[in-house]
């Protein structure tokens, strides 16, 4: 009876492994666990793009912005075959500290708890430490992880005929509510869209009169000029906004 379920679960791995979205993840994780560096990483998923069908295969860098002291974010984007990945780097100096490969959370038909990490855990926790210190945080190397992979899109109103977001009504509750313990720590996220929430949050609070702590207008000043590309809703559209761009 044993037997019989080693080898039937034996056989239900080789049929899932078998999948090619499966093999196309497999592909992508394996390039990104032996590069370790961004431009060359790019370039390999880019001819690995090359085998795949034409006409429903692409690859783009989303976005590859500023996220303090010279470390950035980049988020690929594949789609191969019609299925749609998504690489989240942790970049300085072109050098991969961190890599993320997953399924696109907007495409990922059931593959969502898939995720391939490479870690250099102590250049990571190198700049979680001077990003700590400089926020006043504790993010942990898992809460680096998880901030990177976030899919979150910045809007007050958004969809069909804009109307305002759930997201905005409660950010409004909670500025009435001056719930600033709350848009502290969206500041304090790495996630550049969760800062912008709580931006907007502090910008609020301070249309009501209140004063705001100076470590808090010390941020918002800082957030203003670091000038980090945001993923943003407009209307039923979903764009990378380039801040100088005039959007």
């Amino acid at each position: 009876m044993r037997l019989f379920g080693a080898i039937l679960f034996q056989l239900i791995l080789t049929a899932v492994y078998a999948q090619p979205e499966i093999f196309q993840y497999e592909k992508i994780a394996g390039i990104a666990n032996k590069e370790h560096l961004a431009s060359r990483l790019y370039n390999k998923l880019d001819s690995f793009k090359h085998t795949r069908q034409p006409h429903n295969s692409n690859i783009e860098i989303y976005f590859n912005r500023d996220i303090d002291f010279g470390y950035k974010h980049q988020r690929i984007n594949l789609q191969l075959n019609d299925w749609h990945y998504q690489v989240n780097l942790l970049v300085k100096n072109d050098t991969i500290y961190l890599s993320s490969v997953k399924f696109d959370d907007m495409f990922d038909r059931g593959y969502s708890k898939l995720n391939n990490l490479q870690i250099d855990t102590v250049n990571s926790s190198i700049y979680l430490t001077i990003r700590n210190n400089f926020y006043g945080s504790h993010k942990s190397v898992d809460e680096l992880i998880k901030d990177l992979n976030l899919t979150e899109q910045f809007a007050s109103n958004c969809g069909d005929g804009s109307p305002k977001t759930r997201r905005w009504t409660k950010l409004e509750r909670q500025a009435k509510n001056n719930e600033q313990s709350s848009f502290l720590h969206l500041l304090q996220s790495i996630s550049c869209e969760e800062q912008e929430y709580g931006v907007a949050g502090f910008k609020m609070i301070e249309k009501q009169g209140k004063i705001l702590p100076t470590r808090v207008t010390k941020l918002l000043r800082y957030l203003k000029g670091r000038k980090s590309d945001l993923v943003v809703c407009s209307g039923c559209f979903t764009l990378v906004q380039h801040p100088g761009n005039g959007e």
